[in-house]
């Protein structure tokens, strides 16, 4: 050749990010024009979305359902809302995520793992007739054998109440990140721990990332509860090694009568590592719980009483969906982008 053939990538990957939001939000008559996500810790939030009764109606009829269950009203009158919504009001959040510096690029080649809804807070459900605001965090950039990984939760509020969290995990096929760009944050884990023996409370205590409150007056005892509620962040090294460890958090001594008393901190920070010691002892000493994942024992998947059958229907088209939820990313409308995607056809939502 007369001169070697040269590729711009980071021009290249600006235009692939433009194209990839032009091809979503423009659709849905939403600016394309994002500032950039470089890092995890950058905090993403939207407002004034109202739900109508026009979003309830073309809900049900898109799944063409009948039941009374999406007909339902609160006491006010207004009418309720299936939770699915939640990923409405969450996903110009996950876009701006989308089609950002986190993908370098690699967007035509993202498929999704899963969105999954988990309900929070005391509130109650939505309504027709609520403001939504939804806060995005992004928890993780990893590098799988198959690519690269971003993980995000968005937790959506109801008239300022918190209602459902939103988490979203999309994988950019064959676009590794650089390790320096990698990253995972764990919010509130929690794990309860009973110290059988005097030795164990001894080996606790003398823990580096173990400190006690000052002026604290307080004593372990053998079967001893304890609850731990632990953040962590951790920076890659490599694939299976951490450049630097995070781990903060308090100690609760639960009491047979009356809330759990603050006892103790957890502070760790180290560099490189190929494990967190903190999060390894409490995996290795925890107890069971018997807690039930919903206070109310969840909802019904399956006709109840009163109600004989549900029946619905997949779409044989996916734009109905995708103008309702917001979400356009093409691999869901558009068969030569999902060719790219190396899917065999569109995917449903």
């Amino acid at each position: 050749p007369l001169a070697p053939i040269h590729l711009d990538t980071d021009r290249y990957s600006s235009g692939i990010s433009r194209f990839y939001a032009a091809t979503w939000v423009d659709n849905s008559d939403r600016p394309a024009a994002f500032e950039d996500i470089t890092s995890g810790d950058q905090r993403i939030s939207t407002s004034g979305l109202v739900i109508t009764e026009d979003h309830v109606r073309s809900f049900r009829d898109l799944i063409k359902s009948s039941s009374k269950w999406y007909a339902l009203k609160d006491a006010a009158g207004a009418s309720l809302v299936p939770v699915d919504f939640a990923v409405v009001a969450a996903s110009s959040n996950i876009l701006h995520v989308t089609s950002s510096s986190l993908f370098a690029g690699g967007q035509l080649n993202v498929i999704q793992l899963f969105n999954r809804v988990r309900l929070v807070g005391g509130s109650g459900v939505l309504a027709v007739g609520d403001r939504i605001r939804s806060d995005l965090v992004v928890n993780e950039v990893i590098n799988l054998p198959i690519g690269r990984q971003v993980s995000m939760s968005c937790t959506c509020y109801s008239n300022d109440q918190p209602v459902a969290v939103v988490e979203c995990a999309l994988v950019s096929l064959g676009n590794p990140a650089s390790h320096d760009m990698t990253f995972r944050n764990v919010s509130d884990q929690r794990f309860t721990v009973v110290l059988k023996s005097a030795a164990e409370i001894t080996a606790l205590e003398t823990k580096v990332w173990f400190n006690y409150l000052d002026n604290l007056d307080v004593c372990l005892l053998p079967l001893g509860e304890l609850e731990f509620h632990i953040d962590s962040k951790y920076r890659f090294l490599s694939d299976s090694a951490y450049s630097s460890i995070s781990t903060t958090g308090q100690i609760f001594l639960k009491r047979q009568r009356g809330k759990p008393v603050h006892i103790a901190n957890v502070d760790f920070q180290w560099g490189e590592a190929a494990a967190d010691p903190v999060v390894e002892y409490l995996e290795r000493h925890s107890v069971g719980s018997n807690t039930a994942l919903f206070d109310d024992g969840g909802y019904y998947v399956v006709p109840r009483a009163g109600e004989s059958q549900v029946t619905t229907f997949a779409p044989d088209s996916n734009v109905a969906t995708a103008r309702i939820t917001g979400d356009y990313n093409p691999i869901h409308t558009n068969p030569y982008v999902a060719d790219i995607a190396g899917l065999p056809d569109t995917i449903t939502h």
